[in-house]
């Protein structure tokens, strides 16, 4: 029974997807009515996914505001900045959904990453064990060192379809060609008449935590002035023996080499008979970055 549900829902969103995809070119000189259909088949999407409702909550930093949450405003504009984190390309259809945002892929100044290996010492055959130590093998101190962070050079302006396909990648993206021209950041910003969602971790992770973020905001005056920012956190709950889990932090093995990415994964979730859990909590504006009240050593100091 799951297999069959499953083949029905994936082949109900290849054909919304298709859909979505001759929209954005038939109405791409109408704006207001793609924006319309194009939300329409994602909202179906996600119903068929089985995200019929989605939990959206505004925390604040001082506990005692939340009695401000109905006058929190929390609704970005052309040229103003989302930063998430990146877990899945659920999120992405519902940041699509919600703010029909601009999505930016990074660009990397080196095209290919390093490799990065660790190769772990002979076990030693010790008679007896040491006390209050592990019987593990020690790693050498050098291969302890974090390994170095790519440069981020520049970003470049993607469609929907295409970054979710680079879902549970890394720089340097497939999508991302040497002819890519790198722009900065403001650079998209300012010339964009929609928000502009940005990753900080460059990446997918498991949504348990946050990987390392690259430098973004750099020579970047606080509070910023002229725009806001919007800080979002999305999280699926784990995996269970009978619910899959959302988060895709790595392609699916059957598409490294290929476009299908994520369709296995996407099939995996298309079969559950279960109704997975999506949380978004948005940061609120009062205790944002573009807030005229936000103090930069209060985040300094925390920790």
């Amino acid at each position: 029974l799951q297999y069959v549900v499953g083949l029905l829902r994936s082949t109900l969103i290849v054909l919304l997807a298709t859909v979505y995809a001759l929209v954005a070119v038939v109405f791409a000189l109408i704006p207001p009515l793609k924006r319309v259909i194009s939300s329409a088949l994602i909202r179906v999407v996600l119903f068929c996914l089985g995200f019929i409702w989605i939990s959206t909550e505004i925390v604040f930093k001082n506990k005692g505001r939340r009695s401000q949450k109905l006058k929190d405003s929390w609704n970005p504009g052309a040229g103003d900045l989302i930063v998430t984190n990146w877990a899945s390309w659920v999120e992405l259809l519902l940041l699509a959904y919600c703010f029909n945002p601009v999505f930016v892929l990074p660009i990397p100044d080196s095209p290919v990453q390093e490799a990065f290996s660790i190769t772990p010492p002979p076990i030693s055959s010790t008679p007896r064990r040491r006390s209050g130590r592990s019987s593990m093998p020690e790693v050498p101190s050098s291969s302890r060192n974090p390994s170095s962070q790519l440069e981020i050079v520049g970003f470049t302006p993607v469609s929907l379809l295409t970054i979710i396909r680079e879902t549970g990648r890394a720089p340097p993206y497939v999508s991302v060609t040497k002819a890519t021209k790198p722009r900065s950041l403001d650079e998209i910003r300012k010339t964009s008449d929609r928000p502009v969602v940005v990753f900080p971790e460059c990446t997918t992770s498991n949504g348990r935590g946050l990987l390392r973020f690259a430098t973004l905001f750099q020579q970047q005056p606080l509070p910023v002035k002229g725009w806001n920012l919007f800080v979002m956190c999305v999280r699926y709950d784990p995996p269970t023996g009978l619910s899959p889990t959302v988060t895709h932090s790595i392609p699916s093995l059957s598409s490294f080499n290929g476009k299908s990415n994520p369709l296995p994964h996407l099939f995996t979730l298309a079969s559950s008979l279960t109704t997975p859990a999506l949380t978004i909590r948005l940061l609120a504006q009062a205790d944002s970055p573009s807030s005229p009240t936000f103090m930069v050593n209060e985040i300094l100091n925390v920790g």
